[in-house]
This record gives structure tokens, sequence and C-alpha cells, in this order.
């Protein structure tokens, strides 16, 4: 089986069963734990995947997410309570 064609299988796995695990992707398609860390590569630098610790995941698409409102409640919820007086400029 050709990388394309395992990694098209990989993204199909993921959108039934919402992650997967290296260990899956040897035992699914009979690779090395190495060509399939190379085929969760390929799909993240592809941006069709997030890789996770031994497996990869989908990425979420929200529509009408504004990063800058998602990066400032990190920070608030990182900062604590203090954190409420920062102002934007």
């Amino acid at each position: 089986m050709f990388q394309e064609e395992r990694m098209q299988l990989i993204v199909e796995h993921l959108r039934k069963h919402n992650r997967i695990s290296a260990d899956d992707i040897v035992a699914l398609f009979d690779v090395s734990r190495d060509t399939a860390r190379r085929d969760l590569i390929k799909l993240e630098e592809q941006d069709a995947i997030i890789r996770t610790r031994g497996g990869a995941i989908l990425p979420l698409l929200r529509k009408n997410s504004d990063p800058t409102k998602t990066v400032y409640s990190m920070y608030l919820r990182k900062r604590g309570p203090s954190a409420n007086s920062l102002r934007l400029l």
C-alpha cells in the first residue's frame, strides 16, 4: 500500500473513531512504528491532523472563531483572577 493511500485511510479512521494511535496504525496497516510515525508527521504537516502523544486526533474546526479571544481566555485561565484586570491595547 502506498503512503498516500494509507494516510487517506488514517483520516477516514479518525472521522469514524475521533482518534488513532501509532499502535493502531501498526496493527491496521501492518507497518512499522517508524512508518506510522512518518505518516502522522506528514499528515500534521498537511494540517490534516493534530499529533498527540502516541497518536493523533482531527483538528477542531470552529466557524466564526476569533483566535485572539481563545488566546486571551487561555491566558486568563492560566493567570487566575489577578489577570482580570489586564487591559488590551
